[in-house]
Order: C-alpha cells, then structure tokens, then sequence
C-alpha cells in the first residue's frame, strides 16, 4: 500500500525531528 509507505515515512522524519530536538 502507498499509503502504509507514506505514514512510515511520515514517522520516520518525525523520528528524526524529535532526535534533531532532543539529541
């Protein structure tokens, strides 16, 4: 599905936005 691609994406950089944050 596309769209299970795009939500694991979506979590993916929200990951990577919470690390950049929170180190």
């Amino acid at each position: 599905r596309k769209a299970a691609y795009i939500l694991a994406v979506e979590r993916v950089t929200e990951a990577t936005r919470v690390r950049g944050l929170y180190p």
